[in-house]
């Protein structure tokens, strides 16, 4: 699982998004490549266990509730 999520999250730190903040943030508190990217790899495998239980493509918003 761990080297299936590798690669997106390097690519999620190319998009300088919030992903890249974080890993920044980690860097910075002392953290090594490995250690820092591994948040990132949690984070990923949140948001597809979300569209899976979903059933429906990721959405960056959540949809509103009537």
């Amino acid at each position: 699982m761990k080297s299936a999520l590798y690669m997106p999250a390097l690519n999620l730190l190319i998009q300088k998004g919030r992903a890249a903040a974080t890993y920044r943030r980690l860097l910075a508190r002392g953290l090594t490549h490995p250690q820092a990217i591994i948040p990132l790899l949690h984070r990923q495998l949140f948001y597809i266990v979300a569209v899976l239980k979903r059933g429906s493509a990721w959405q960056a918003e959540p949809p509103k509730r009537d």
